[in-house]
């Protein structure tokens, strides 16, 4: 009997997470770590092969302090969050 966690986790072409969404597989890594190819829904549809793991974790804070969280989008969620943050800053009144 395996271990929880060397257990093979499944996934069908089409799951979503977040932005990203299957659209393949592609096999495993030198680790054996099993990789999908996602394709991201904003405007520039990026495709990445990313390890299945990545978007299925679930959010923890490593040794340094630092939340990890799995993989949501191909970066263009921190692109417009970023953008969002400079409008709001400009917009605020100068002291």
């Amino acid at each position: 009997m395996e271990a929880d966690h060397m257990k093979k986790r499944t996934v069908e072409i089409g799951a979503e997470f977040g932005h990203l969404v299957v659209i393949g597989f592609a096999g495993s890594d030198r680790c054996g770590h099993q990789l999908v190819r996602v394709r991201c829904s904003c405007r520039q549809m990026t495709e990445k092969t990313v390890r299945l793991s990545d978007l299925t974790f679930k959010p923890y804070t490593d040794k340094s302090g630092r939340l990890r969280l799995p993989y949501r989008s191909c970066g263009c969620e921190s692109k417009y969050a970023y953008l969002d943050y400079l409008e709001s800053i400009s917009s605020r009144p100068m002291r």
